[in-house]
């Protein structure tokens, strides 16, 4: 049995299932659209699919949204609203399988609302420099996975690019480098390389920073510095600033 809060009579903003103990809360910008998102904390997401075809080769194609056997990807535009009404009507054995007993083409990006949220963002406002996500360094690697998931064009990932570069103020460009290394993102680690000084480079704890970056750029970076093979042993020890390196 499903319960369904409405506090103003309009939309209501949660559904609660006693069986399933799940709530779904409705996004309160990504109300109507195609395609549904239901992200892992039980947000729903409602986007044009216009918008999501011109930024992402995933959805050009309806068809290529998994299905449940026997359904096929509606183009019928649905609020959020009315996909939580159906939610609400669900069984808990239902609920097993949402995207087969709903009329919507739903999708599951296993990641939460605060990764989802500025995807979506992007992907609505890519280009625009006036775009502030406000995210974590750690955000942004999920971004990069739904980057990659969902095909997103180059516009998507130039956008990206600046969005992370604009942290160069927050954090140092050291840092920003080694988070290009771990998404493995070439481009942005030469444009965060532009904000990265000789002196800020080889700073104390430079050795540390070396370890931290990925296996192919830590090689890469320890060679062109030192013209030798990395040996990261605990008898290794260096003399600050890093200009030379002893065994």
């Amino acid at each position: 049995m499903s319960t369904t809060s409405n506090a103003d009579g309009d939309a209501a903003n949660e559904t609660v299932d006693k069986n399933t103990k799940k709530e779904y809360k409705i996004h309160p910008f990504y109300r109507s659209g195609i395609v549904h998102f239901i992200t892992t904390d039980d947000v729903l997401f409602s986007c044009d699919l216009e918008r999501l075809t011109e930024m992402s080769s995933f959805f050009r194609d309806l068809s290529e949204i998994p299905q449940p056997p026997g359904k096929k990807a509606t183009t019928t535009q649905m609020s959020s609203q009315e996909l939580h009404n159906q939610l609400a009507q669900l069984s808990s054995e239902e609920h097993g399988d949402i995207a087969k007993h709903t009329d919507a083409a739903v999708v599951f990006p296993e990641c939460g609302s605060k990764v989802l949220e500025p995807w979506l963002n992007l992907i609505l406002l890519a280009g625009m420099t006036s775009l502030n996500l406000s995210i974590s360094l750690e955000e942004y690697k999920q971004l990069y996975t739904l980057v990659d998931k969902y095909g997103c064009d180059e516009r998507m990932v130039e956008s990206l690019h600046l969005q992370i570069l604009f942290l160069v103020e927050k954090f140092s460009a050291m840092e920003i480098f080694i988070f290009a290394s771990q998404v493995d993102d070439k481009v942005l680690g030469k444009k965060v390389l532009e904000f990265i000084t000789t002196e800020s480079f080889f700073a104390r704890g430079f050795r540390e920073r070396i370890k931290r970056l990925s296996g192919p750029w830590g090689l890469a970076v320890y060679q062109a510095v030192f013209e030798a093979e990395p040996n990261f042993k605990p008898s290794i020890w260096c003399y600050e600033p890093h200009t030379q390196c002893y065994v």
